[in-house]
This record gives C-alpha cells, sequence and structure tokens, in this order.
C-alpha cells in the first residue's frame, strides 16, 4: 500500500524495485482512487518494474468516490 501524495515515494520506489528484483512476481494489480493524486501510483510501480529491469503486466483498478470499481 502506498500513497503518492503523502508517503515518501523514493523509499516506496526502493521497496518495491527490491521485490520485483528479487521475488517471481507475475502479475501486478494496483487498486487506485479516481482522484488525480493517485494515478502516480502506476507510474510509481513501473519505475520500479524498470529499476529491477523487470516487465511484469500491470492492471489498474478504479475505485471510484462512490465506491463502485472500474
Amino acid at each position: 500500500m502506498g500513497c503518492p501524495k503523502l508517503d515518501d515515494q523514493e523509499l516506496n520506489l526502493n521497496k518495491l524495485a527490491e521485490i520485483f528484483s528479487r521475488a517471481d512476481v507475475r502479475t501486478v494489480t494496483a487498486a487506485v482512487m479516481e482522484v488525480p493524486c493517485c494515478q502516480g501510483l502506476p507510474i510509481l510501480i513501473r519505475k520500479a518494474m524498470s529499476l529491477a529491469g523487470r516487465d511484469i503486466p500491470l492492471e489498474t483498478v478504479v475505485i471510484t468516490t462512490g465506491g463502485e470499481i472500474r
């Protein structure tokens, strides 16, 4: 879990990159709220994959302010 607006992005980037480089991650699903600040999470995940030298399929699920899943 992470918040692109409030969390230390460098720390999250390095943690994710470490996970992607050490574990046999086959897919990633990012659940984000529809608010603009959450849209940075998939970008952060892609950067971490790049640092780890991995290209893992990434699905992004958007949760609306009304609680619906898109």
